[in-house]
């Protein structure tokens, strides 16, 4: 047992996990000593910590397989999503920069409250246990619910916090009742132990107490995707966190959710008799609604922080799409859809928050002009939106054919079809926005200014969507040896 726990703790301390860690109590030390008279050191060391944690996976093999007795992995999942987490987490510190500067004194707290966020989402998806994942959660959704209402002083923060903290609450109960049923079910809560009992004829009998657990976690996990008609906290949540925060929720604790669902359904759930087609078409339902829902209430929306939100459930619904194709391109397809949805969407945010901090206005009305005012920001607008929209030879594009191709390929031709024609709405509200933005004329001309590492993330993540949509294949072949993996590993 010392020789395991030796073993485990050596392999957390060359993860990222730990440098992460290790940031943070950087962070809250320096923040301590001297963060009033120099603010700006605050964010460098965020970025300086999240940029090594990225290197360190790069340079560094991860350690692979189950660590501290059963209960953590670092496996391809762990690894890709793990990337994106850091991603979300540099073009969030980068967003916020000046936006933070400008409303809050507490500038450390802010960006020690994002790393520990990241940290509870890298956390999340190499739990292999029950009780660790359900810590990890929650250490990711109080992080979250601190960022949503950072700035207390503003009443809409303020209140998207407030709504956030009581259906997270609701949720994360539901989600730990659903653990709990599943414990009393199996009498475990390690995964693949889950998964021994449950086939075990001696627990035959705890079969609907496992089933009713299993639907319960998973309702708890549509919460963090938004997916229908569990999407009720994101409209007002969005609408009222910091535009920063808003693009850290829509993409880094949407991907945690993936990715926990990605394992507890591949290496869990569809193990136990009779659930995997049941699951399948729990999952067709969810996809049909959240794409009808989301795409349609986006339509007449005027605030474009809620239109993002609803085109976020929106998004969210494609994505499952992959989750009922139940196959190897299904994992694959979800994986790649996100890495376009990171660049897209913090592109489209970094926008909207330079816009904002220029003119005060989240409203529609505010980007009138925009390509006169700031030419390079509209053009970032125009090509992440028409991503999000699946115009071709866009990266969102690739992706949505990719998620199309899984649905197909399991004989889902309803939800195929519903996904084609509600992009084709997405396109009509996108285009909404790309017509104050290029065809109405402003009364004020004046520019909107750009700092140079606003201008340095919204190039990289233009390039990202136009560079994934040209040359996919390098993504596409590293999702696909993540999800060749996961999909034979429980087959």
């Amino acid at each position: 047992m010392n020789d395991v726990l030796m073993n485990s703790l050596m392999a957390f301390l060359r993860s990222p996990e730990f440098f992460l860690l290790l940031t943070a109590v950087v962070i809250i030390m320096w923040e301590a000593i001297g963060g009033n008279e120099r603010p700006w050191v605050s964010p460098i060391l965020t970025l300086f910590g999240f940029v090594s944690a990225l290197l360190l996976m790069v340079a560094v093999d991860e350690p692979k397989g189950v660590t501290f007795f059963g209960t953590y992995t670092h496996d391809g999942l762990a690894y890709f999503m793990n990337i994106i987490f850091i991603l979300s987490g540099i073009l969030t510190v980068i967003s916020a920069w000046h936006f933070v500067s400008k409303w809050s004194k507490s500038q450390g707290a802010f960006y020690v409250t994002v790393v520990f966020a990241v940290f509870g989402m890298m956390l999340m998806v190499s739990a292999t246990e029950l009780i660790t994942l359900f810590i990890a959660v929650e250490t990711t959704t109080i992080a979250l619910y601190i960022l949503t209402a950072f700035f207390k002083q503003d009443h809409a923060s303020a209140e998207a916090g407030m709504k956030f903290i009581i259906l997270g609450t609701v949720f994360a109960t539901i989600l730990l009742f659903g653990m709990v049923l599943v414990y009393g079910a199996t009498g475990s809560t390690v995964l693949p132990e889950i998964v021994t009992r449950s086939l075990n004829p001696e627990f035959a009998g705890s079969s609907v107490v496992l089933l009713v657990g299993v639907v319960m976690i998973l309702i708890g996990l549509s919460f963090k995707i938004t997916a229908v008609p569990f999407h009720m906290w994101a409209p007002d949540t969005y609408t009222g966190a910091p535009t920063p925060i808003t693009a850290f929720l829509s993409v880094a604790s949407k991907a945690s959710g993936f990715a926990v669902i990605i394992r507890l359904y591949y290496g869990v759930f569809n193990k136990i008799a009779g659930l995997e087609p049941f699951l399948a078409n729990l999952f067709f339902i969810l996809a049909a609604l959240t794409m009808l829902l989301g795409n349609f209430l986006a339509l007449p929306q005027k605030n474009i922080k809620r239109l993002l939100a609803y085109s976020s459930i929106a998004q969210a619904g494609y994505m499952i799409i992959g989750l009922a194709a139940y196959s190897d391109i299904g994992v694959s397809s979800i994986l790649f859809y996100l890495t376009q949805y990171l660049f897209a969407t913090f592109g489209i945010f970094l926008v909207v928050t330079l816009v904002y901090n220029k003119v005060k206005s989240d409203d529609l009305s505010a980007y009138v002009g925009l390509s006169k005012r700031a030419p390079f920001l509209a053009l970032v607008l125009m090509i992440c939106l028409l991503s999000l929209a699946g115009i071709p030879p866009l990266a969102g594009f690739i992706g949505k054919v990719y998620l199309f191709a899984a649905g197909l390929d399991k004989g889902y031709y309803g939800l195929v079809t519903i996904g084609i024609l509600t992009s084709v709405v997405s396109v009509y509200y996108y285009l909404l926005v790309l017509k104050r933005a290029y065809i109405e004329t402003a009364a004020d001309v004046s520019p909107i200014a750009v700092p140079f590492p606003a201008k340095m993330a919204l190039w990289g993540t233009m390039l990202g969507v136009i560079l994934l949509g040209l040359f996919p294949s390098y993504v596409v072949n590293s999702v696909q040896v993540v999800g060749n993996f996961i999909y034979a590993s429980v087959n």
